[in-house]
């Protein structure tokens, strides 16, 4: 359900940032609006659980800053795939991701599409204040356990050249879905899908499709 926090935007002579919190667990948006309340330059905008109540609070409210899950949703758009959809409606504001996975890679995926911070959700909670006031002051903020990391393994550090889209249709194939049935998730014809598979089988350096799905389901099974 949406929530709308009530604010003003300036506490005398101080700037109020208005903060979005997307979220499909109630519990988190809570425990962040909480920890972002008792701050004195920034407040909750509104708290969503899903792509509809973002876009839908974006008409009324247009924050200064933002944190999605970067798992809003698995099957539906991911907090990645909102990132354009915000830019559009509000503007190239800040945008911190929120993720499960600790992989630089997760990291550089979510700059790609235009995020401006990437914060594992292990890290203490009052990280999140570190982050905001990273990105509000114009630079990138990456996750302290990342910030050192590189990967080890040429093909997973080629995942990075893969499109959105790419990306997420080699990540169905390793939880098993057939083309047939990625084209129906993304609405795409089989012919669509068949040369997106292509296209990541030579990104990736493989010769066959039957390596792709073998490293697809290891690297998936690995999160």
């Amino acid at each position: 359900m949406l929530e709308f926090g009530a604010f003003s935007t300036e506490r005398g002579n101080m700037k109020k940032f208005k903060v979005l919190i997307a979220d499909d667990h109630p519990a988190t948006r809570f425990g962040i609006s909480q920890l972002i309340e008792t701050t004195e330059d920034l407040e909750v905008a509104f708290q969503a659980g899903c792509r509809e109540e973002v876009l839908e609070g974006l008409k009324k409210i247009t924050p200064d800053l933002a944190i999605l899950d970067i798992s809003l949703q698995p099957d539906s758009p991911t907090g990645l795939d909102l990132i354009k959809d915000i830019h559009s409606l509000a503007g190239p504001i800040p945008i911190l991701i929120l993720s499960m996975h600790d992989e630089i890679f997760y990291a550089e995926r979510a700059l790609q599409c235009g995020a401006r911070g990437y914060l594992t959700k292990q890290e203490p909670v009052r990280e999140i204040l570190k982050a905001l006031q990273v990105i509000r002051d114009g630079a990138i903020y990456i996750s302290p356990t990342l910030r050192d990391s590189l990967f080890k393994n040429s093909t997973a550090s080629r995942l990075t050249d893969l499109s959105s889209r790419e990306f997420e249709i080699f990540q169905r194939l390793g939880k098993g879905y057939s083309a047939q049935e990625i084209a129906e998730i993304y609405n795409l014809s089989i012919k669509t899908v068949e040369s997106h598979k292509f296209h990541i089988k030579k990104k990736l350096g493989f010769k066959s499709m039957t390596e792709v799905v073998r490293f697809s389901l290891d690297f998936v099974r690995e999160k």
